[in-house]
């Protein structure tokens, strides 16, 4: 129990004299009794209080809010003081349905990403309004909620931050996954062009179907990791995390590819290739040694790229 000013909502110790009275039509013996129960009651918050002093240097305290205490809030309080209880509050009761989806718009106001669960037609409001809605029913509450539980106990709250952590990780990492496998390609595919080069029909079509399609199939199945972090896994796709990552691979995976290429070209074994016809300039060399080079180079660095970018704990 935390002694609060009732419209600031800052921790008040209750260090001063309070004159307690009871006006009650009750008999007079009945009067006595609660008057002594009353007592109780103030010399426990008065003592307790007292003690508390680290509350009002530390702030570490929280409040239940009722619906007529919210409601009054939100009609006659500064946006100081509710954006204060907002984030102060830790329970709300007796909110009628009306007063849940205001709830859940004011903390979206401040900058929360809220999740509202439900199990009734009441809950419809706040559940369509917030981020995440989870129905506790298959009742009317499923019909607004984008996730539905089989169950009734919100032990499903956390399944569902865990997955949806999961997923966001996921995709995050399959797309940079598609963006450097048309990197190392477009790399290969421009040193074979230095003399005419490229790749073939034949390797094109294995590298789509046995390494890439495969590889991003499993990258998208990685389950969820069993326990839930504090701290959340970056929702920018334009962050310094994922460009960081995303451009160091493909200076790695081209520097290698240039390596392997000059290596090749210096080896005591190499000939340059050679057309068939001398007049014909538009087919393709496709049998020379630095196609096989960067064939097979590349080919790894599609697995070990894939193995990078599957980052697993703390979300996957």
């Amino acid at each position: 129990m935390r002694v609060l000013d009732p419209y600031t909502l800052e921790p008040r110790l209750a260090t001063s004299q309070v004159k307690e009275r009871l006006v009650t039509s009750d008999l007079a013996e009945t009067s006595e009794e609660m008057e002594r129960q009353q007592q109780l009651y103030f010399n426990w918050l008065h003592n307790y209080t007292d003690l508390d002093m680290s509350l009002a240097t530390n702030g570490n305290y929280c409040v239940a809010v009722t619906g007529e205490v919210f409601r009054y809030m939100m009609d006659e309080a500064p946006d100081v003081t509710i954006g204060r209880m907002l984030m102060r509050a830790a329970i709300y009761a007796r909110m009628s349905p009306d007063e849940k989806a205001e709830l859940v718009e004011r903390l979206q106001a401040i900058g929360y990403c809220t999740g509202f669960c439900g199990d009734g037609a009441n809950d419809c409001g706040a559940l369509r309004a917030a981020d995440v809605g989870l129905s506790l029913s298959e009742a009317e509450a499923s019909v607004a909620a984008p996730f539905t539980s089989h169950s009734t106990d919100i032990q499903c709250v956390l399944e569902v931050i865990r997955e949806g952590r999961a997923a966001l990780v996921t995709s995050f990492s399959c797309f940079k996954y598609m963006a450097l496998y048309s990197i190392i390609q477009f790399t290969s595919v421009s040193m074979l062009y230095e003399f005419g080069g490229g790749l073939g029909d034949f390797q094109f079509l294995y590298i789509d179907l046995f390494i890439i399609v495969p590889l991003a199939i499993f990258m998208g199945r990685t389950p969820a990791f069993h326990r839930i972090m504090p701290k959340r896994p970056t929702a920018n796709l334009m962050s310094k995390k994922v460009l960081t990552s995303l451009f160091g691979q493909i200076i790695i995976n081209s520097s290698i590819q240039a390596i392997v290429f000059r290596l090749v070209k210096q080896s005591d074994h190499y000939s340059p290739p050679v057309r068939e016809d001398p007049n014909d300039r538009d087919t393709l060399l496709i049998r020379s040694f630095e196609n096989t080079a960067l064939f097979l180079a590349s080919s790894f660095q599609y697995i070990l790229v894939a193995c990078v970018f599957s980052i697993g704990p703390p979300y996957r």
